[in-house]
């Protein structure tokens, strides 16, 4: 029972490592879509 604890576990710790990858690919594709924005529009000034 002590293995299967951990194994449950590890694979929430993973989940969570997942979902974390993803909230900071998120944030980091945003914010550059925001820059490549602000470039777009002093471009066509």
């Amino acid at each position: 029972t002590a293995i299967k604890n951990l194994l449950k576990l590890n694979s929430v710790v993973l989940l969570i490592f997942h979902l974390i990858i993803l909230i900071v690919n998120i944030v980091k594709f945003k914010k550059l879509n925001t820059e490549y924005q602000i470039f777009y529009n002093c471009m066509n000034r």
